[in-house]
């Protein structure tokens, strides 16, 4: 089972949905999940009848009104079910053959409450099944770690 994120940081130009659909293919994963798509729910249906059509796909919508997560993958290669979403994550049960695991696809806000109701979630989940937690948790360990000159925010 092959799984990948990727923190695509806008996803509205036709080219950049073909990286995405290239990179899938390419690497030959069953399940990737990607964060800050920064395409608008009302855009959400034409761009994937357009470019997603070959795959399901799962978003946090509803959580949060930039869909900043979605999860695709392959009509009919693997089963996937939504266990829980929020506006930092989508946690999924993932099934194919005799493997099964939970994937939880993550893209932290940029503040500390944030950041506690994202780990507060993750203290929540407990399972007897391989678990695998991927994304942009937008913090880091120590100042070295960051590019940017906005605010630091350092993980807890």
């Amino acid at each position: 089972m092959r799984v990948g994120v990727w923190n695509v940081r806008g996803m509205n130009e036709g080219i950049k949905q073909h990286e995405v659909v290239s990179f899938f293919k390419q690497n030959k994963l069953d399940i990737m999940g990607f964060n800050e798509s920064r395409i608008k729910h009302g855009n959400f249906r034409s761009v994937s009848r357009r470019r997603f059509s070959a795959f399901q796909i799962l978003h946090n919508y509803s959580d949060h009104s930039n869909g900043r997560l979605w999860a695709i993958w392959r009509r009919g290669d693997i089963q996937v079910q939504l266990l829980s979403s929020g506006s930092q994550w989508l946690h999924l049960h993932v099934v194919e053959d005799a493997c099964s695991f939970l994937v939880t696809f993550v893209c932290g806000l940029n503040d500390v409450a944030g950041e506690m109701v994202l780990w507060d979630f993750l203290k929540t989940v407990s399972t007897q099944l391989p678990w695998v937690v991927l994304g942009d948790f937008n913090c880091v360990r120590s100042a070295s770690e960051r590019i940017s000159s906005a605010p630091l925010l350092l993980m807890l």
